[in-house]
C-alpha cells in the first residue's frame, strides 16, 4: 500500500512476524514501512518524522536510482564476447527477436522492454552457463547433480548439500575467466560444503590465483548495468 507523508512517499507492508515498526530503504523502490498486525497506521507519520534526517539522507544518496532508467541501446556481454545493438519497435504484440549483432524488441512500453530483455538474458544465461559448468566439471573431475540459473540479488552462485548448483544470470556481464573461477568455487563445494582450510586448498589446486578472482567477484556488481539492477530490485524483496 502506498502512503504519502508531507515529506516522504512510502510503501507499507504488514508482517505477521514483526514485533515493532521497521523502516527499510531500497535504493530502487524507496522507503518501506514494515508494521506488525493491528498497528495503527495513523502513527506512521509520527515515526517518519522521528527518523526524518535518516530518510532524507537516503533519498539524497539514491536520487539517481529512484529516477528510473531507460532501456539500453546496447548490451555488452563479456562472458560471450558479444556486443549487441538493441532496437525497439512500438507495437501491441510484444516479443523479441535476435539477429546477428542485434536484438529487436516489439514492445508497448519501457517497462515491458526491460521485462523482455530480462527474459532474453535468462535464456541466454541458461544457454551459456550450463554447458560451461558441465565442461569445467569434466576438466576438474568433480560431479554435481543439477544446475539452475536464477536472477539472484546477492549471490553469484551456490551449491546445496545434494550437489545442486545455482548460478546467477548476471554472470553474463563478467569476464569468462572470472566466471570459470566461480564455477570452480561452487564445484569444490561438492566436496566441502564450507570454507574450511581443506576447501581452499582444493580451490587453490585448481586455481592458484583464486584470491584475485575472489576480489573480482566482490567488485563485480559494478559491472552490472543500471537498467538490469533497477528492474531486479524494484521487483520486490
Amino acid at each position: 500500500m502506498l502512503g504519502v507523508d508531507k515529506e516522504f512517499p512510502y510503501q507499507v507492508r504488514v508482517s505477521p512476524r514483526a514485533r515493532r515498526v521497521k523502516l527499510a530503504f531500497n535504493p530502487y523502490r524507496g522507503l518501506e514501512v514494515v508494521i506488525p498486525r493491528r498497528f495503527p497506521r495513523r502513527e506512521i507519520p509520527r515515526i517518519l518524522q522521528q527518523h526524518a534526517e535518516w530518510i532524507s539522507d537516503q533519498y539524497r544518496r539514491h536520487a539517481d536510482k529512484l529516477q528510473g532508467v531507460e532501456p539500453p541501446r546496447q548490451i555488452i556481454l563479456p562472458l560471450s564476447g558479444e556486443t549487441l545493438a538493441v532496437r525497439y519497435l512500438h507495437t501491441d504484440k510484444p516479443g523479441i527477436k535476435t539477429a546477428e549483432g542485434e536484438i529487436l524488441i516489439h514492445t508497448r512500453s519501457d517497462e515491458q522492454s526491460i521485462e523482455l530483455l530480462r527474459r532474453w538474458l535468462r535464456q541466454t544465461a541458461n544457454d551459456l552457463l550450463k554447458p560451461m559448468l558441465s565442461q569445467v566439471a569434466d576438466e576438474l573431475g568433480l560431479a554435481y547433480t543439477s544446475c539452475s540459473v536464477r536472477g539472484q540479488k546477492s549471490r553469484w552462485g551456490s551449491c546445496s548439500s545434494r550437489g545442486r548448483i545455482s548460478l546467477n544470470e548476471q554472470l553474463l556481464f563478467m569476464p569468462r575467466a572470472t566466471v570459470r573461477y566461480l564455477m570452480i568455487h561452487e564445484l569444490c563445494h561438492t566436496r566441502y560444503l564450507n570454507h574450511s582450510a581443506d576447501f581452499w586448498r582444493l580451490v587453490g589446486s585448481f586455481e592458484p590465483d583464486f584470491r584475485r578472482y575472489e576480489k573480482a567477484l566482490d567488485q563485480g556488481r559494478q559491472a552490472i548495468p543500471g537498467w538490469y539492477l533497477h528492474d531486479l530490485y524494484s521487483a520486490g524483496g
